[in-house]
């Protein structure tokens, strides 16, 4: 049944117009205080590193490391939020090396890693 659903909803968002947009900002004019959770901050502050680029210092955000090791991207068109289907890996560790990592995901077709999920 599960299955059955989430395959209706995604032929849904690839056939009809996404609600999601419409959604968000009833909830964020409604709410104001979600608004830093639940809108874009804008494609500057998404940074994206070579896998081969580690990230050893705890505690760090992505600001603090070398910016010449960032991946370049396409410009985004549009900010709605983007749906993807696949699996999502949940583990309480957080996995530090991007190349096992990328590995994993690769190997097992995860699409994302969450470890505030485990518990």
């Amino acid at each position: 049944m599960l299955f059955t659903t989430v395959s209706k909803l995604q032929a849904d968002y690839i056939l009809e117009v996404s609600r999601i947009p419409d959604f968000l900002s009833k909830m964020v004019a409604k709410y104001p205080i979600t608004i830093s959770n639940f809108t874009y901050p804008g494609q500057q502050h998404n940074r994206l590193f070579e896998a081969e680029y580690d990230h050893i210092k705890p505690g760090d955000t992505c600001y603090d490391y070398n910016a010449s090791r960032l991946m370049t991207r396409p410009t985004r068109v549009g900010n709605n939020p983007l749906i993807y289907y696949g699996l999502i890996a949940s583990d309480n560790q957080i996995i530090k090396h991007d190349g096992t990592r990328d590995q994993l995901a690769r190997e097992l077709g995860i699409l994302y890693f969450k470890t505030e999920a485990a518990g």
